[in-house]
């Protein structure tokens, strides 16, 4: 391979020699373990330390070798690479330190690394969900149904649920065929997509579904031209379980169901007459969109103020691979057994959806972890008194700095506190902050922590912006008065664990 670009002159009738000098090719193969030495499946990102360009491996929409990264199901990775400096470095998701090494290459070279991707974020209870992805079923994403398999698995992430538009696709066999049964839970979803109706009223999630091979669509409801609230009622009567149905980026102009059917932040409704309030939950957070983050932050915060409670989550509604990793962002969603994902069960998708239905600890973030308590009762509970004690731990990964969190009342009052995270003997970040609220009637509370630092090399650089930590919880609702219920939440809401 040649060190940079060669002038050469062209002259009119007259052809140009021009001599290329190609270095021997030159290798490497890095195994991603865990603490126990055994192999895990894994991302791996090549970086240029020399100054010369970033190493490019293939298309950004496939797994394994894509752009400059690698992602890999087996935790082996094998890859031709350009003579010169690298840093390498192993990934598995924000709850694991990265394993990194500094490599350099002379042509012909093949060096050998290993690399451990240790957990050291604490999780326990909580599995970490991805409800909103596309595969090649959806005409706007070329993703094969195994690379969305192994890209999850890579990232860490426990359940991904596949929404295709106005289809319903099952990667389960694919998990299976590449073994990650211990790895990853696959649950067939569908994203009802109204963009071809005479009145379109946006995009919503529908999951568990039941995939129908010999059906059109995987046996996909229809959706154009139906409202929304009848696709709904249709679905929770035909399906054999308890549903979730999520409206997913209620704010994107074209196709947000909260823009379209006209959202208002004083009533917690939509003006339109087919706006129908019976969902479970709220896209806040979709992919790498920060500024509508923000928008939807505030129209979760109307519905609880409005006695309207959903469940805040937040997806990557991913179209691809790199740049679109799968579980950033995520949600972790509380579960009564988040361990051995190979013995997963009927009764235990029921027990995911009712801990996004019912209980709603969850906590939404491409990074940080949140342990939250406010009066002793747990993200999702009911806390009881006019004055409000909460005790918030954050912890994270060393490659993912928080430097403030802060409460936010559903009535708009907001306090911050800088934070300082310290090693803690995991080896993860952690600090803690306690703020004290005084409220004179009944309200609603989340907590946010946010840091400044971008999240490379895991994801980017991009050159519009960079990727910072941030993270929030579900709804902890407070009863000042006493008298069981806040805002629509009654005592049904989990109290203190």
């Amino acid at each position: 391979m040649g060190t940079g670009p060669i002038e050469v002159e062209i002259k009119a009738g007259a052809a140009a020699l021009v001599r290329l000098e190609v270095t021997q090719a030159s290798s490497a193969y890095i195994a991603c373990v865990d603490s126990g030495g055994a192999s895990r499946p894994c991302k791996v990102t090549f970086e240029r330390t020399d100054g010369a360009p970033p190493p490019d491996l293939g298309l950004p929409h496939v797994a394994g070798p894509a752009r400059n990264q690698v992602t890999t199901a087996d935790g082996d990775v094998d890859v031709p690479l350009g003579p010169g400096a690298y840093r390498v470095t192993a990934s598995r998701g924000p709850e694991y330190a990265l394993g990194q090494a500094l490599l350099t290459l002379s042509p012909g070279q093949r060096a050998e690394l290993r690399l451990q991707v240790k957990r050291v974020v604490d999780t326990v209870g909580y599995l970490a969900c991805d409800f909103h992805q596309h595969t090649l079923h959806s005409a706007d994403s070329p993703v094969a149904l195994a690379d969305r398999v192994i890209a999850n698995a890579a990232e860490g992430v426990d359940l991904a649920v596949s929404t295709d538009h106005n289809d319903i696709a099952d990667l389960r066999s694919f998990v299976q065929k590449l073994h990650l049964e211990r790895e990853l839970v696959s649950i067939p979803g569908d994203e009802l997509t109204s963009d071809a109706s005479r009145h379109p009223w946006g995009h919503a999630n529908a999951f568990p579904l039941v995939f129908d091979a010999t059906r059109p669509r995987g046996g996909a409801p229809p959706v154009r031209d139906v409202a929304p609230g009848d696709v709904w009622t249709e679905l929770r009567k035909s399906a054999p379980t308890n549903i979730v149905v999520q409206i997913n980026h209620p704010r994107s102009r074209q196709n947000g169901y909260f823009e379209l059917l006209g959202f208002d932040p004083k009533t917690g409704l939509g003006t339109d007459p087919i706006y129908d309030a019976s969902f479970d939950s709220l896209e806040v957070w979709n992919g790498r969109n920060v500024a509508a983050r923000g928008l939807v932050f505030e129209d979760f915060q109307a519905l609880l103020r409005t006695s309207h409670p959903v469940t805040a989550v937040a997806d990557t509604d991913t179209h691809g691979i790199v740049g679109q990793e799968a579980g950033y962002p995520r949600t972790y969603v509380r579960v009564a057994d988040d361990a051995d994902l190979d013995r997963w069960s009927p009764a235990r998708t029921d027990e995911l959806v009712k801990g996004i239905k019912t209980v709603r600890d969850v906590v939404l973030t491409n990074g940080p972890m949140l342990h939250v308590t406010a009066n002793g009762a747990p993200i999702g509970g009911v806390a009881r008194g006019r004055a409000v004690r909460v005790d918030v731990r954050v912890e994270s990964a060393p490659w993912v700095v928080v430097e403030k969190v802060s409460v936010h009342l559903a009535s708009g009052e907001e306090q911050t506190k800088p934070v300082v995270e310290q090693p803690s003997p995991s080896g993860s970040l952690a600090a803690h902050a306690v703020f004290t609220l005084k409220v004179a009637a009944d309200d609603a509370l989340v907590v946010v922590a946010e840091g400044s630092r971008p999240l490379v090399p895991v994801l980017g650089p991009e050159s519009d912006r960079a990727i910072l930590p941030w993270a929030m919880t579900g709804a902890i609702w407070i009863d000042a008065d006493g008298d069981g219920r806040s805002l629509g939440r009654g005592e049904k809401g989990p109290r203190a664990r």
